[in-house]
């Protein structure tokens, strides 16, 4: 058996002898009479030595020496501040430069030159296309027309599949879209409403002698409207931004081309959804031609921020009574879903959605230019409905809740009158989906 003694000599030979290749790696453990330092007294070093370390760079470095700090950061920086300086390199790659785009191409082609055309007098009352665009107060619009058909018994264009309830529109209409109901035997249709990408010859000849009306909306407030309903900052893993819509814009060229269905929308959508495509918007020609030809092909086009003026001109080109456009809003967002924008960031999103913001200019000054045509009653028939709008809303509305992704108001009665204001969009054409079975009902 070895002694303590024992093992305390055979500790204490030469260091020489036993540790020479170890001695310069680890020449902080051994005193200077060639004793191994206790663990205890390694671990206290090495304590005091990190202390030393972090109270250079919390405290004195950057109290009195700030430019060492910076010398040693930049160098020798921490992995994070390497992960954080990567990250930021990589954000900056995909930054989209704006001044790329002509914003203002006045020079190239006049767009005042298009002048507002009259209505037209070949329509039928009782006829009407009426195309959606998105995030524009179309659903509100649209359940004002299914109400109106439904209680007058208007035959309605639906979409061919069964269960759905728009039709495609990724492509442009096409007659093959609607569902035939084997009892119509060939007659035409009264009302096409439910989304789709707009082809006017198509569309004219399922509803003949049809009005055809949409409403457009500000682009840079439908494209922050789109961003926010469809989930966008969720999608992109973009929430913990300090302002996602902000982030998004700065590098719209890079989440554009990865062309994700719910970004589609996000360049000239609303001309997209009107029948032009995206290149072609882009070219100040092509837009020009398209804008022009939207022009003599519809009746009316609403403005959604003026939406009680635009429903005034409705009722005079289709001659129906105000109460038929009695609403109550729908499909409004909760507060969680919408984003601030700038006077920059609203410029950066009009420059992206430059042909949009040329289509709205032109409607928006057909509007105003058609509200002159109306005469002096326009002022009298809009304070006229105004209050019978509200009066409807006092009567029917008991209060609002707060869902997922909409505000809801909740109904104070069960009449058919303030039910049917508030049934959806798709719950209403799921409504006229039943009656035009029971219309039409299969030949046997």
């Amino acid at each position: 058996m070895t002694s303590d003694n024992d093992a305390n000599d055979e500790t204490e030979q030469p260091i020489e002898d036993v540790m020479m290749p170890k001695m310069s790696l680890c020449r902080f453990c051994y005193g200077t009479g060639g004793r191994k330092l206790s663990l205890w007294k390694v671990l206290f070093i090495v304590c005091v030595s990190l202390g030393i370390i972090l109270l250079n760079q919390h405290w004195i470095l950057p109290t009195y020496c700030p430019p060492v700090l910076g010398f040693c950061s930049s160098s020798f920086g921490s992995s994070s501040n390497l992960e954080a300086s990567r990250e930021k390199s990589k954000d900056d790659e995909h930054l989209y430069d704006f001044s790329a785009i002509i914003s203002d191409d006045s020079d190239l082609v006049n767009f005042d030159r298009i002048q507002p055309t009259s209505m037209r007098t070949n329509t039928r009352d009782d006829r009407i296309v009426f195309l959606k665009t998105h995030r524009t107060g179309s659903s509100t619009l649209a359940r004002i027309i299914k109400i109106h058909g439904y209680r007058h018994n208007l035959t309605f264009a639906l979409p061919r599949t069964v269960r759905a309830l728009n039709f495609l529109q990724t492509i442009k209409f096409n007659r093959d879209f609607i569902f035939h109901y084997p009892g119509v035997k060939g007659q035409k249709y009264d009302i096409l409403t439910n989304n789709a990408r707009y082809d006017h010859e198509e569309m004219e000849f399922v509803v003949p002698e049809a009005a055809f009306i949409t409403i457009l909306r500000k682009p840079e407030d439908e494209f922050e409207s789109l961003f926010g309903y469809y989930e966008v900052p969720k999608r992109l893993e973009l929430t913990e931004k300090r302002n996602p819509l902000e982030y998004f814009v700065d590098r719209i060229g890079y989440y554009h081309s990865l062309q994700r269905s719910y970004v589609d929308l996000f360049r000239n959508g609303q001309l997209f959804e009107l029948g032009l495509d995206e290149e072609l918007s882009l070219d100040s020609r092509n837009l020009f031609d398209h804008i022009k030809s939207l022009e003599d092909e519809f009746d009316l086009v609403l403005i959604q921020e003026y939406f009680d003026e635009s429903l005034v001109l409705l009722r005079k080109l289709l001659k129906w009574k105000l109460e038929d456009f009695l609403y109550i809003p729908s499909r409004i967002r909760v507060d969680k879903d919408r984003y601030e924008m700038d006077d920059k960031l609203k410029a950066k999103i009009r420059t992206w959605n430059h042909g949009d913001v040329k289509l709205y200019e032109h409607f928006n000054k057909t509007l105003w230019w058609r509200i002159g045509q109306y005469g002096p009653r326009f002022s009298e028939d809009l304070v006229k409905f105004r209050e019978m709008n509200s009066a409807a809303f006092e009567r029917c509305v008991d209060h609002q809740e707060s869902k997922i992704r909409e505000e809801m108001f909740i109904p104070s009665e069960n009449s058919v009158f303030c039910l049917d204001l508030f049934r959806s969009d798709h719950d209403w054409t799921k409504a006229i989906r039943r009656a035009m079975t029971d219309r039409f009902p299969e030949v046997s």
